[in-house]
């Protein structure tokens, strides 16, 4: 999470924080949470006087865990991030602002996730600009839909099945985290691919 304060006083320093955990925040203007897997309680939000959630799909549709790599896994290639003001119920706050964007069908994960800092670069600062009224957001409309956390079973390749069959799969594992794995002959191996250059 990025925590800003002291952003609209010409006369003191702007000050950023980043932390892993919200109970290490200590207040100021804006909070930020960028693929933080907790819900920040209200009284964190309350030492804050923007709180908001960057969340990467077309809300209120994919609200939850990891919706660009589920996105990828469904085949889509354009995608859509959010910036929402945070609330109690998971990714459910108003929508401040979004931003479409692509990401090639040959992008391995450390690429896709470069794409998506940018996207979410570009709402947060974005937002340091607009007016109070526009920082309220508005209310996502639809039936929403949740998606489930990611586990490391999720990164299993059938040995069986044409590797250019699992791409997106392999391409969304993270090869140090949780690698692409497969089991044959009594053992289990794992998989990792890196990109040699161009085609």
């Amino acid at each position: 999470m990025a925590t800003i304060s002291a952003l609209s006083d010409p006369h003191r320093p702007q000050f950023i924080q980043i932390v892993e955990n919200h109970e290490d925040c200590r207040g100021g203007e804006f909070l930020f949470a960028l693929s933080y897997p907790r819900i920040v309680p209200q009284s964190v939000r309350g030492s804050y006087d923007h709180s908001f959630v960057l969340h990467g799909s077309d809300l209120p549709e994919g609200r939850g865990w990891s919706p660009i790599i589920w996105q990828i896994l469904d085949g889509k290639s354009r995608f859509t991030m959010s910036l929402i003001c945070m609330e109690d119920s998971v990714d459910s706050g108003a929508i401040v602002g979004q931003r479409s964007f692509d990401i090639r069908q040959d992008a391995l994960l450390d690429e896709i996730s470069l794409r998506i800092g940018s996207a979410q670069a570009d709402l947060i600062a974005s937002s340091l600009k607009m007016n109070t009224k526009e920082l309220e957001g508005l209310s996502q409309k639809g039936t929403p839909t949740y998606l489930d956390r990611r586990t490391p079973a999720d990164s299993e390749i059938d040995p069986y099945v044409p590797l250019s069959n699992q791409w997106n799969q392999l391409r969304v594992s993270d090869p140090n985290r949780h690698p692409s794995f497969f089991r044959f002959l009594g053992h289990t191996y794992t998989l990792k691919i890196e990109k040699l250059g161009d085609r």
